[in-house]
């Protein structure tokens, strides 16, 4: 297919602040969890799919096979 760019699991995307590698990133309606530190403005690849572990707010009651919404 002469118009296929990627799979889509990893993207590129702009860093919108500095971002540490693992860090969640939020860009319009992407989210994903950055691959590798990036400075604001920057390039960075985000995986989009998978199960991450990420911190979350102690007051935040969350069970096995809730689904999570930003």
């Amino acid at each position: 297919m002469k118009n296929y760019v990627q799979e889509g699991k990893t993207v590129t995307v702009t860093a919108p602040a500095a971002v540490a590698s693992g860090q969640l990133v939020v860009v319009g309606s992407i989210v994903g969890v950055a691959v590798f530190d990036a400075a604001l403005g920057a390039d960075v690849e985000v995986v989009t799919q998978g199960v991450f572990e990420l911190p979350k707010i102690s007051t935040d009651v969350i069970a096995q096979g809730d689904k999570l919404y930003w």
